[in-house]
């Protein structure tokens, strides 16, 4: 996919099921974006929480890491709060960020927000939950897309049998199907990766 105007923010969603290639995909999108490196930075906004407790995680960190070697990234991490980066990055310069399902369990099962009575009103109200999500995801996003930044967003392939597991679940879910959805809206181009494949969607 070839970018046309360096100057213009664009919005990229990528998503696809587990081991579907499309985490490899974005970052050699991305690569293939970053066509002046003196005047703007690649940037990897890594949302995963680095719980060095859990050997799956250090191993998926891992393995991003040396994916990422030698491709010119620069990596920030910020696995919730993204207003708290909002000037770190300047017009021209692409964020490839890996993942919004991170993202998002982050902002909705946060310590902080299972302390505040009015926080845990998102997992019982659909509205306070949109609202919120707007706040805390798509509003950065689309600030930063104005802004003439290049975002590359890695998401997923959503589930609807897991609307029925339980409240929590089911409210993650719907939280995830209506960022993506709009997301969709945002984005200058959809994409969904297959076994390794890329199939524009937008």
């Amino acid at each position: 996919m070839k970018d046309r105007d360096t100057n213009q923010g664009k919005l990229i969603l990528i998503t696809g099921g587990a081991s579907s290639g499309k985490s490899e995909y974005a970052e050699s999108l991305a690569v293939s974006m970053n066509t002046e490196p003196k005047a703007q930075t690649l940037w990897y906004l890594a949302t995963m929480h680095p719980d060095l407790k859990d050997p799956e995680t250090v191993r998926r960190i891992e393995k991003h890491r040396k994916a990422r070697e030698g491709k010119g990234f620069r990596t920030v991490e910020q696995e919730r709060d993204l207003m708290m980066i909002m000037d770190l990055f300047r017009k021209g310069d692409i964020i490839l960020m890996e993942d919004l399902p991170n993202l998002l369990a982050n902002e909705m099962f946060s310590p902080a927000l299972a302390e505040d009575p009015e926080g845990m009103s998102i997992l019982q109200s659909r509205a306070a939950l949109y609202a919120f999500l707007v706040r805390k995801i798509l509003h950065p996003l689309s600030q930063w897309k104005e802004n003439g930044i290049r975002i590359l967003v890695v998401g997923s392939r959503i589930s609807e049998d897991l609307l029925a597991v339980d409240e929590s679940v089911a409210a993650y879910s719907d939280g995830l199907m209506f960022v993506q959805r709009e997301l969709g809206k945002m984005a200058s181009a959809v994409t969904e990766v297959v076994c390794g494949i890329p199939l524009c969607c937008k």
